[in-house]
């Protein structure tokens, strides 16, 4: 069964530092899904996560996603029905 994982919280509370220390844990392969989608993929886990994490931004994740992705997002998440998601 797939799992997806949503993390929220008021802003400067630590959602990306969180993200990206679990990001270092493993291997992860940039993509992106459909238009205005990127995320990072990790094989061993199954595991989609949305965003961009790159080195030496503060604030990445799905906050550098356009406000028009949810559409995208939608069908990325039917397209690939096994994936685990957090974001």
């Amino acid at each position: 069964m797939r799992k997806i994982i949503c993390v929220m919280g008021q802003p400067a509370t630590g959602k990306s530092t969180i993200m990206k220390k679990f990001l270092e844990a493993d291997q992860w392969i940039t993509q992106t899904g459909v238009s205005l989608v990127p995320y990072l993929f990790n094989t061993n886990q199954n595991l989609a996560v949305l965003g961009s994490y790159p080195d030496g931004e503060p604030y990445g994740g799905t906050d550098r996603m356009s406000m028009a992705c949810q559409p995208e997002v939608e069908k990325w998440v039917d397209r690939n029905p096994t994936v685990n998601l957090l974001f």
